[in-house]
């Protein structure tokens, strides 16, 4: 390699790193797994950061910037911000990803999406739905409103008297929009306070895990990341933390090409380039698909090195729903001996990249994809997929077949005969869902799988939370409940302060620890242990399957 001795440039898939003496690392690009890259080598994560102009290559996300952020907030607190050098626009995108990731939808679009099926079935107009989503930013800014909701829901009101009291102010709200009111629109009082409600629950649990207030978002923003943009000349400069040294001058050639400068000497260059550097398959044993059951692609937490990130296929009718998606889906999935027709469609639990990078992936690829969430999950999805790929989502949305679930709302899943999916919220710091997949048998009997998704399973915080009026009587019985009751029950545990400790599910019942297997790991797991850790490649069957693909009798 030219200039030997003065600079050394490592290889990562999708990524670089420049190494000059006297200099801290500099990594160029950010692709999915960076972070687990240098945990692997036990190196301490680069704190400067380059951009390249292509933020997307063969359909790979290098803008995938969220766990390096998360890396430094919550694991080295202490460390002093990163640098990310980047475009004008770059900065706007990178901060809407980290607004939707961080601290999770405002009130305004929870409000819009909640709204989205009861507009179209109103057949609102494209000026009318601009007018309409007006009036939603002035609900969620009307003080009287959210004080009477959060009153009623210090006193511990009932949800159906919350959703009364706020249905009668809404009506004075709405006669005073003439063009809404003159509409006669269906239960229209009653429709926005129901979603209102839902709404501001929602919101009050992921104040509960805020960083920082809305008001203060950007500044807390500017203060974790520090923002260097390119020059009209394309170059921006790094400087030597003691001062001692003449900065160094990174300057952008073409869309994936640098060269790197001091002192107006040319020290060398360094490309971007896709060089398919992240292995071949290797082939494990096949996974057999079972009537009814889990198979597990994916194991860890989206710091944990040694595993995967976490991402499972649900079967049912020996049909395959994958549980989020993981960067490489389509080779993974060939290492088991699975091909993309195995899996139906994929269900988005939230948009934190350990489970929406794969998704990304296949969109960016402009390739056909079943998406199962709710409203609220896919607007949050669609926001950030226009902020990484720099394109307006209405591109996308071609390639995107959208099933909307509702919480608490059995659905019938296209393609399957007598599988019924269930949705609801888990307690995340985002909108975040977890399932139960229900099959009926011809004689009407039961079986369940269920998943919490990414969740705080804390009894005692739940309760903190309930007693101090952010939480309805209801909702904190259902984040304490809605999965137990399953035959298998896959759990999230472990990856920081917003995820379940291991230790807060010793509470539970034995039967329900006996039908329990543990995802999202972060530690290694226990050798003796009242729990059982999923493994990756492995498969665990509720229903098996006949010759024929029907379920084996005797179950």
């Amino acid at each position: 390699m030219a200039n030997q001795k003065k600079f050394t440039i490592h290889h990562g898939c999708d990524y670089r790193v420049l190494d000059v003496p006297g200099y801290e690392p500099i990594v160029f690009g950010c692709p999915p797994g960076l972070v687990k890259d240098f945990a692997k080598r036990i190196s301490k994560l680069p704190r400067h950061y380059v951009f390249p102009t292509q933020t997307v290559v063969r359909g790979v996300n290098i803008f995938d910037f969220e766990f390096v952020i998360y890396s430094f907030l919550f694991f080295e607190p202490e460390a002093s911000r990163v640098t990310v050098y980047c475009t004008l626009d770059q900065r706007a995108r990178f901060k809407s990803i980290l607004t939707e990731t961080l601290f999770g939808p405002s009130l305004s679009h929870l409000l819009q999406a909640q709204n989205y099926k009861w507009t179209k079935k109103q057949n609102f107009s494209i000026p009318e739905l601009k007018r309409f989503n007006t009036f939603l930013r002035k609900i969620t800014k009307n003080n009287k409103l959210k004080k009477l909701f959060d009153e009623s829901l210090r006193s511990h009101s009932s949800e159906k008297r919350i959703e009364k009291d706020v249905c009668l102010l809404l009506k004075d709200l709405v006669f005073k929009e003439k063009w809404l009111s003159e509409k006669s629109c269906t239960r229209l009082s009653e429709t926005l306070a129901a979603s209102y409600c839902v709404c501001m629950q929602i919101k009050n649990e992921m104040d509960g895990f805020a960083l920082v207030d809305e008001a203060g978002q950007d500044e807390f923003l500017n203060k974790i990341v520090d923002f260097r943009l390119f020059d009209k000349m394309n170059c921006v400069e790094i400087q030597n933390d003691s001062g001692k040294k003449a900065p160094l001058k990174i300057k952008k050639r073409k869309c994936l090409d640098f060269e790197f400068f001091r002192k107006n000497t040319k020290l060398g260059s360094l490309e971007l380039s896709p060089e398919g550097d992240s292995g071949t398959a290797v082939m494990a044993p096949a996974i057999k698909k079972p009537f009814m059951g889990v198979s597990f692609l994916g194991v860890g937490s989206g710091f944990s090195p040694k595993r995967r990130n976490s991402c499972l296929i649900a079967w049912s009718e020996g049909k395959g729903i994958m549980v989020d998606s993981v960067s490489g889906q389509s080779q993974i999935l060939a290492e088991y001996g699975l091909c993309e027709n195995d899996v139906s469609c994929i269900f988005l639990t939230h948009v934190h990249s350990d489970h929406d990078v794969g998704l990304l992936e296949r969109i960016l690829s402009e390739r056909k994809t079943q998406i199962i969430s709710t409203r609220i999950i896919f607007e949050s999805f669609l926001r950030k997929l226009e902020a990484v790929s720099g394109m307006s989502c209405g591109f996308f949305e071609q390639f995107i077949d959208f099933i909307e679930v509702e919480a608490q709302k059995p659905k019938l899943l296209p393609g399957f005969k007598s599988t019924y999916f269930t949705f609801d919220y888990s307690f995340h710091s985002i909108p975040t869902g977890r399932f139960r997949l229900a099959y009926i048998d011809p004689e009407g009997k039961e079986t369940v799988v269920s998943h919490s998704g990414d969740t705080k399973f804390n009894a005692e915080l739940v309760g903190e939370l309930y007693n101090q009026g952010k939480l309805s009587k209801k909702r904190r019985d259902d984040i304490m409940g809605f999965i137990w009751e399953a035959d298998l029950i896959v759990h999230d545990v472990g990856g920081g302060s917003l995820h379940t400790k291991l230790s807060e599910l010793d509470g539970l019942k034995k039967s329900v620890m006996k039908k329990m297997v543990l995802v999202h790991q972060h530690e290694d797991p226990l050798n003796k242990s009242k729990f059982e850790f999923a493994c990756e490649g492995q498969t665990k069957v509720v229903i098996q399957s006949d010759p024929n693909g029907k379920p084996k009798k005797g179950r």
